[in-house]
């Protein structure tokens, strides 16, 4: 006769999911992503605000602001159909944390750059970097969500893109209009608000990567990919996060496919067959 596995010990990867509970580890995946969230539109809107302030430091026509324009667009339409393929290879959070990381330098060293072609290029850049939590960070919100929260959850976040156009010019009127921060670098680069602006908006993307470091990488990512092992631990440690409980005593000890799980509540073998 077959025997019968407890039905807690039991799992596909919805209910193992539901098993976690709802609480702490949950919100703080909500938090970092609302922040990659921010920092994107971020990047999608600095160019109305800091290239009308540079065009007099840079002697900019207003071809060449289109132009700047039209680089970032390009970069994102070049990416479009990278990074999705990366994060299923690689993982989420590696190509989240990896991006973030990139954009900031760039937008930093956009900071810090004298000519349109340099800017250019970087702006280019900016545009194609971004693409990657454009394209992931709402999969790798949903992968935590339990089937219940999975909707809500991304559609709350959704909203901290539109939030990140309110931020955005609230910051440049603070920064933009300031005066008697001139500062020359090495003879080359002069300091001026519209720069500082620009540095300014690097924060959120360098404080997204510090913290999805210590984020796991999504469970469903790994139980994709068959490793059932560290999708289980993963899990274990949002229900510990979760209940305050030991992440030894997370109910679900076995994850398997959906239709195992039929079987199994059926009392069905593997040839179909009634235990």
């Amino acid at each position: 006769m077959c025997e019968k596995i407890p039905s807690t010990e039991l799992a596909d990867f919805d209910n193992a999911v539901r098993s976690t509970g709802y609480g702490s580890f949950h919100y703080e995946i909500l938090a970092v992503s609302a922040l990659s969230i921010i920092s994107m539109g971020f990047q999608n809107g600095l160019s109305s605000y800091v290239f009308p302030a540079a065009q007099c430091d840079l002697n900019l026509t207003s071809y060449e602001l289109g132009i700047l324009n039209m680089a970032f667009m390009i970069g994102g339409i070049a990416s479009c159909f990278l990074w999705g393929a990366l994060a299923d290879n690689f993982g989420r959070k590696k190509i989240l944390i990896l991006s973030h990381l990139l954009d900031a330098t760039v937008t930093l060293t956009c900071s810090m750059l004298p000519s349109l072609l340099t800017m250019l290029i970087c702006r280019f850049l900016n545009g194609f970097i971004i693409g990657a939590p454009g394209s992931i960070i709402f999969t790798f919100i949903a992968e935590f969500q339990p089937p219940k929260y999975r909707a809500p959850a991304v559609c709350c976040c959704g909203i901290f893109f539109t939030l990140s156009w309110l931020l955005l010019p609230l910051t440049a009127y603070v920064i933009l209009p300031l005066e008697g921060i001139d500062i020359n670098i090495a003879g080359i680069i002069i300091l001026v608000p519209w720069r500082l602006f620009l540095i300014v908006l690097t924060i959120p993307e360098f404080l997204v990567a510090i913290w999805l470091f210590r984020m796991p990488e999504t469970p469903k990512f790994h139980f994709a990919r068959g490793d059932h092992k560290t999708c289980l631990e993963i899990l274990s440690k949002m229900y510990s996060i979760n209940t305050g409980n030991s992440p030894d005593d997370f109910p679900v000890k076995q994850l398997v496919e959906e239709v195992r799980v039929m079987e199994h509540q059926h009392g069905v073998d593997c040839n179909g067959i009634h235990c």
